[in-house]
C-alpha cells in the first residue's frame, strides 16, 4: 500500500516530522508556535507500543493527542494516558462506540 504525501508512519524522520508540520502550518494563523497548541494528533493505532513511537518522533511538535478506541481495546491504555499527561500532553479521550 503506497503511503500518501503528506503522511507519517512511525519510521518517518525527523526531517519528514518537521516538513509535515511546515505543510500543516502554511496558514498564518496556523504558524509552527501557534500550531503546537491547534493540532491534535489522532493515535489511531492498535498498540501503545506504536503510540509511544509516535508521541517520541513527534517530540514538542504536538501537544494534543487523540486516543480512540482502538488503542483502548489494546490494553495498557491508561498507563498510557497517565505517562502522556505526566509528560505535560494533553489528551482527548475518544471512547464513542457509535
Amino acid at each position: 500500500m503506497a503511503r500518501k504525501s503528506g503522511s507519517l508512519t512511525p519510521r518517518s524522520s525527523r526531517t519528514q516530522v518537521d516538513e509535515f508540520i511546515k505543510q500543516v502550518a502554511t496558514r498564518p494563523a496556523l504558524r509552527p508556535e501557534a500550531a503546537r497548541g491547534r493540532l491534535i494528533f489522532a493515535l489511531d493505532v492498535p498498540t501503545t507500543d506504536e503510540a509511544r513511537r509516535y508521541v517520541e518522533l513527534l517530540g514538542d511538535s504536538v501537544r494534543f493527542y487523540k486516543l480512540g478506541l482502538e488503542l483502548f481495546m489494546a490494553g495498557g491504555y491508561f498507563e498510557f494516558v497517565d505517562d502522556m499527561v505526566a509528560q505535560g500532553k494533553k489528551v482527548f479521550v475518544d471512547l464513542k462506540f457509535f
